[in-house]
């Protein structure tokens, strides 16, 4: 099925050429083959690349029918790394400093009569600080929501930090900010850049550097990339700015319990509109039934309006409310006791940013109905 095995040995690995760009290849491995009139099985394919200057790589298998891996070397045939993951679950190996010179990659078969078509990428970065996956700064594990928190303080504060994009130094334009984090148990997660003074946009990968969501908002709003369930493991953010843009940010991640409901940053509920206009927005709704702990509406602001009230009203028992800024930040609560309505009223808000309001039972076993009022002040 396969063509004759040109590239079955290092010796004749196929040439991708000079790493100025990405390079991709296409093949197939494990397939049998007809050499001099005797069928033999395709268990390797090598090629090679060169790179002119001291870089950052990343070499992924992917696309894969059956198992696949992979192995890159360098001239002296010195293994530098091996992904072996099972399956069709894409395979890449990161490679930070490479140094110049020619490097070699071997596909082969991940398990015995495994055979499939495969796509090999050789992805350069050149930035040295945290411009690659290779290099992706450490951000830990990310900070847990806890929605049984009731008590008035803020319930989780948020995995953050603070950097810039687009700016020119001696190395060149910073083009690409990659942060690596960790889930420690199957969760829900909200990853935003706020603080923009230009447009930068975000992504979200796996640890097979599949992307997982984006956010391309125009110019300085807030962007928020919303991920349900995802299994415990590692993840990285990318932060790139749009054309020539250059300004700060802050990068902010905050992981929640997945349950599929609206009590938490990710399953946030759009209130109203999604837009706070001259005219409000409303919602009527309930909480405190088990499993409704909590509920959570996300707005934003139209361009004229920076300042905002929140009530909520009509209860039959104690109910609070609590209001944070694109960053998972709280900004302001009420916490009246019993029926009396709670309202919190905020000014010098930016029409950029996204805003989030929690409802939720002020002592434990409280549940009432309420209704819910946004208006500009």
């Amino acid at each position: 099925m396969a063509d004759p095995d040109r590239n079955g040995t290092i010796r004749t690995a196929q040439n991708l050429g000079n790493l100025t760009r990405t390079l991709s290849r296409r093949g197939t491995i494990g397939f049998r083959f007809n050499q001099n009139g005797r069928f033999v099985r395709d268990g390797n394919d090598f090629l090679k690349f060169r790179v002119a200057s001291s870089s950052n790589v990343v070499v992924r298998l992917d696309q894969l029918r059956q198992d696949a891996d992979i192995q890159v070397y360098d001239s002296s045939r010195r293994s530098l790394g091996l992904s072996r993951l099972a399956g069709t679950t894409p395979d890449a190996v990161d490679l930070s400093g490479l140094a110049p010179g020619i490097y070699y990659v071997r596909v082969f078969p991940g398990i015995a009569r495994a055979r499939t078509a495969y796509r090999l990428s050789v992805i350069l970065s050149q930035d040295t600080d945290s411009g690659s996956f290779a290099t992706a700064s450490n951000l830990g594990n990310v900070a847990r929501f806890d929605p049984t928190n009731i008590s008035g303080t803020s319930p989780v504060t948020p995995t953050q930090i603070t950097n810039n994009i687009g700016f020119t130094s001696a190395s060149g334009r910073d083009t690409n900010d990659y942060y690596r984090f960790s889930l420690s148990s199957a969760s829900d997660l909200s990853v935003s850049i706020s603080g923009l003074t230009a447009d930068a946009d975000l992504e979200i990968y796996d640890s097979s550097f599949n992307e997982l969501g984006s956010s391309i908002r125009n110019q300085a709003n807030t962007d928020t990339v919303n991920l349900n369930n995802l299994a415990a493991g590692t993840y990285y953010a990318r932060v790139i700015p749009f054309s020539s843009s250059t300004t700060n940010y802050v990068l902010s991640l905050i992981s929640s319990p997945p349950d599929g409901v609206n009590d938490n940053f990710t399953d946030s509920t759009i209130l109203g509109s999604g837009t706070l206009t001259a005219t409000g927005l409303s919602i009527t709704n309930g909480v405190g039934v088990s499993p409704d702990t909590n509920d959570f509406y996300v707005l934003n602001l139209d361009s004229s309006i920076t300042s905002l009230r929140a009530t909520v009203s009509g209860l039959s028992d104690d109910v609070d409310i609590q209001v944070f800024n694109g960053a998972f930040q709280k900004l302001a609560q009420s916490r009246n006791g019993g029926t009396i309505n709670d309202s919190v009223t905020l000014t010098g808000l930016s029409p950029f940013d996204t805003y989030y309001i929690r409802v939720y039972p002020g002592i434990v076993g409280s549940a009432s109905n309420y209704t819910l009022s946004v208006t500009p002040t």
